[in-house]
């Protein structure tokens, strides 16, 4: 069920953009709107994100260099 990922799984991780860490905030809370009172406690505004892209099309969204959620196609 949970996997672990070496760093030969992860092809490229990516500081994003205070643009782009507002945007991607602004669409989890829409898509899951019960998750937005704690969405500042996931995603803090000003906290360093990263997006690592992993095999198979999953994104991995690491705040502070932990993973905090993913993306899967």
């Amino acid at each position: 069920m949970f996997k672990r990922f070496s760093s030969e799984e992860v092809s490229a991780q990516n500081q994003v953009k205070a643009s782009v860490q507002c945007k991607i905030w602004q669409s989890i809370a829409e898509e899951y709107p019960g998750l937005e009172p704690v969405l500042d406690d996931l995603l803090p505004k000003r906290s360093p994100l990263i997006v690592a892209k992993c095999q198979n099309h999953l994104n991995l969204v690491l705040v502070n260099n932990v993973p905090s959620l993913f993306q899967h196609p």
